[in-house]
């Protein structure tokens, strides 16, 4: 399987913007009910809680590795010569190196604000992200030191993201404060007007 290109997919800014909307369509679909039976400070921990963005962190200690055989094309290996047009396949070895994390496993398709031109390759899968190391002519040295690069790179573009969050669980609470109350208040202005025009008010 093919990896992909990680943290590349969604823009930040654009992320951070769709969650404080949800967040405030969240809050106009509150009802009289909610506020009744439920604290404002409640209800806003509760959609901060729901709209976060938690950057994953890798668990690289319980990294796990996984060898298979495969056919590399080497048609474009310019050290060999062929008389024929490729492709042409030799046995290679393919090594799927699995690195387990926690938090929410969308984030490895955001880009942060900070990045640079070295971008991660992986999969996401459950809660693993894993990637694959391929050749010929695979060494321990050589096996290891990739392991090593590409768990790095992906340790520093998470650490871009950390940097990235930092000031959003304060805009959130903002966002989301301003949204219940201007809710809270509407649905008292819309009481008070029918309440005072002297009619029976229907369910």
């Amino acid at each position: 399987m093919r990896d992909d290109i990680l943290f590349f997919k969604h823009d930040w800014n654009r992320v951070v913007e769709a969650q404080k909307l949800a967040a405030r369509r969240d809050a106009d679909k509150k009802t009289n009910s909610d506020f009744n039976s439920t604290s404002i400070e409640e209800l806003a921990s509760h959609l901060c809680e729901k709209y976060s963005l938690e950057v994953p962190k890798l668990d690289p200690d319980n990294t796990s590795i996984k060898q298979r055989e495969i056919e590399i094309d080497i048609s474009h290996d310019r050290m060999r010569h062929f008389s024929t047009g490729g492709p042409h396949y030799v046995k290679g070895t393919a090594i799927d190196v699995r690195v387990p994390f926690h938090g929410d496993p969308d984030m490895f398709d955001v880009k942060p604000n900070t990045w640079t031109t070295r971008i991660p390759r992986g999969r996401v899968e459950a809660n693993s992200i894993v990637f694959t190391i391929s050749g010929t002519d695979l060494s321990q040295e050589r096996v290891k030191s990739e392991i090593d690069r590409q768990i790095n790179e992906i340790q520093q573009w998470l650490s871009f993201q950390e940097k990235s969050v930092v000031n959003f669980p304060d805009e959130l609470a903002h966002v989301v404060k301003q949204a219940l109350e201007a809710r809270n208040s509407k649905l008292d202005a819309d009481s008070s007007l029918i309440s005072g025009l002297g009619y029976k008010v229907e369910d």
